[in-house]
């Protein structure tokens, strides 16, 4: 009877589990099996350089939709488009691909067609952010297709031929002439066509070139070398004038030019600056002016992204009774008010670069830093030895440095160091300097006596361009392995300020000067990309 009893009273708490949806025993039946797999959009366009994000739609054999199934994707091509494992393709190279995507046993299949854009290099760094990265694709061997030699102006012979920025339709090259005044270099500018003929010269003649880059807004070509000038790139001729005694970098977007002014001689003092289409002051901070040689920048890089100009001056003073109101750093201002919204103190030593988040650059001779953009709180840093003075380069998630002994590469969100090149001379670009005396004392500043970059990337083959004494390599961008290099025949020595254009139809061209000559680099076709460049 007690045995009875326990009996029944396992067999009533068995039903009440059942009742409450509990089983006394593990379920062993299978997932229900994917039947179909849809892939949205079934086929698109993307630039390269650009991406497009997939989504993929599961079903069991009654069309209920599955979730939480595993997918992976695959590119037929990753030299011509790369996918994620959550299916945003990256266009890499004109030309088409398939994207398959894969849960299961099923599969389908997306095409995609990789369209070439064209690409200008309008300023220093390529772009606002001051990436040096274009979307060409350049691999090697590089070959000569023209050369250019400036001719100067009456009375006003070549100098040197500083740097160059580019369009599809045109060559804007700087260049420093004799100022004919008895002393000192006049800045000056040259454009050329795409085949290598002069199209006009326009000379500022002043009396002190520094050599800082032109920068193009619309249909403007503009310096700020010894004055800011507003150059109309049809006919040439100067359309807005400010005087003289500016020096410095300058940023241009469609309607704004950015500049910094560098020393204060007989014109304004120390300053960033807006500047408007007409050439009127938006806005000025950072302004200091007491009398010549009262002080000046060695460093005074800018950079502009989401609406924020990075500005980041080395300051020195003629004399040390001097008291400057502000302090070397990284100052970010909001760029259309110039109200300062962050600062970062430190010594500057390179120029900056800017990507979505943060701003690079090398401070206080060895250290490479990474900046927050919402307070310039510093991410990460990294130790260099003997680095050069160009903005770092920002591409593929790579932040990039040449130094005394080879390029650098170290990933953009750790600061881990992801590829250093062989031993490469003459990859670290530099300013050099000169000093100017007054009655506030001698102050330090920045010239362009050589090249001032040496390292272009090409997002297009994902490789580096950079010049060096032993000639021009060609590394590739995710590992540093030299793929080429050489001497180009047709050029007696080294070169330096490389810039990249792509052409939509005729694709990328590379631009070098050595100092005298501005030359154009034939690439070849994007098919002759080799497949270990990643």
């Amino acid at each position: 009877m007690h045995f009875q009893s326990r009996r029944l009273h396992a067999t009533a708490f068995a039903a009440a589990l059942l009742t409450i949806g509990i089983s006394c025993s593990s379920d062993t039946s299978a997932p229900v099996p994917v039947a179909t797999i849809a892939i949205t959009p079934p086929s698109g366009n993307v630039n390269v350089g650009s991406t497009l994000v997939f989504t993929v739609e599961l079903q069991d054999a009654h069309g209920k939709v599955l979730s939480g199934r595993a997918i992976s994707f695959t590119s037929s091509d990753t030299n011509m488009a790369t996918v994620t494992a959550a299916g945003t393709v990256t266009g890499i190279a004109p030309g088409s691909v398939s994207i398959t995507a894969v849960s299961e046993t099923k599969a389908a299949q997306a095409q995609v067609a990789v369209m070439a854009v064209r690409d200008d290099w309008t300023t220093y760094g390529h772009d606002a952010r001051r990436t040096s990265a274009s979307l060409g694709s350049v691999t090697g061997p590089l070959t000569l297709a023209w050369s250019y030699v400036p001719q100067g102006t009456s009375g006003h012979a070549l100098s040197s031929v500083e740097s160059a920025i580019a369009t599809v339709d045109a060559i804007f090259v700087r260049t420093s002439l004799s100022s004919g005044y008895g002393y000192g270099l006049s800045p000056a500018a040259d454009r050329v066509s795409p085949a290598g003929q002069h199209v006009w010269t326009y000379n500022m003649g002043s009396d002190a070139d520094f050599g800082d880059w032109g920068s193009l807004m619309s249909n403007r070509y503009v310096m700020n070398s010894d004055g800011t000038r507003y150059v109309d790139i049809t006919s040439g001729l100067a359309v807005r004038s400010n005087g003289v005694d500016s020096w410095g970098e300058i940023l241009t977007d469609a309607s704004t030019v950015y500049q910094s002014n560098d020393v204060q001689i007989d014109g304004p003092g120390v300053h960033v600056a807006a500047l408007d289409s007409t050439l009127k002051a938006v806005w000025t901070s950072n302004s200091f002016r007491t009398c010549r040689g009262s002080a000046a920048t060695m460093a005074g890089g800018l950079a502009l992204n989401n609406g924020v100009l990075f500005y980041a001056p080395a300051y020195s003073v003629g004399l040390p009774a001097t008291h400057l109101p502000f302090a070397s750093g990284v100052f970010a201002f909001n760029a259309s008010t110039g109200a300062k919204v962050a600062y970062h103190a430190s010594t500057p030593y390179s120029r900056l670069s800017a990507d979505d988040s943060r701003v690079y650059l090398v401070e206080n001779q060895t250290t490479l830093v990474a900046l927050a953009q919402s307070d310039l709180h510093v991410v990460w840093s990294s130790t260099l030895i003997n680095p050069g003075e160009q903005a770092p380069v920002v591409a593929n998630g790579l932040v990039i440095v040449g130094t005394a002994a080879d390029v650098e590469a170290f990933n953009a969100a750790t600061g881990a160091k992801s590829w250093s090149s062989a031993a490469m001379s003459g990859a670290a670009a530099h300013w050099y300097s000169t000093y100017q005396g007054g009655t506030c004392g001698t102050v330090q500043i920045p010239v362009a006596y050589g090249p001032t970059t040496t390292i272009a990337a090409a997002l297009g083959s994902r490789t580096l361009v950079v010049t060096a004494y032993d000639g021009i390599h060609v590394l590739a961008l995710g590992t540093g392995v030299d793929l080429w290099h050489g001497r180009v025949t047709g050029i007696p020595g080294n070169v330096g300020n490389p810039v990249i254009v792509n052409d939509p139809a005729k694709g990328a061209v590379v631009y070098v000067e050595d100092g005298g000559k501005l030359y154009a680099l034939s690439v070849p076709p994007v098919a002759a990309v080799v497949a270990n460049r990643r």
